[in-house]
């Protein structure tokens, strides 16, 4: 079960699944995009609570991928119902 999800996970969601297809380079690619004014260190803290939630996860082995980062990061199913139920909601 999903706990409650706030309009930034949701935002970083969106991120994920609208604008890069699925599939983010790195972590630092949607924090940019997600923190107020490009706040690195508040878009990380979202996208880290995205993943500990299991909405989005990392996948090094990726082809969106980065050469020097973690890995890919992916939004898994529960994210596209999270964000199917957000908007239907």
């Amino acid at each position: 079960m999903i706990r409650r999800i706030g309009p930034k996970q949701i935002e970083a969601l969106y991120q994920v699944i609208e604008c890069f297809d699925g599939a983010a380079p790195s972590i630092k690619s949607v924090a940019e995009r997600i923190g107020p004014y490009g706040s690195l260190k508040y878009g990380y803290a979202t996208v880290h609570r995205c993943i500990d939630r299991g909405l989005l996860r990392r996948d090094p082995k990726h082809p969106e991928s980065s050469a020097h980062g973690w890995g890919a990061v992916v939004a898994t199913e529960a994210g596209y119902h999270a964000l199917k139920a957000y908007r239907n909601a």
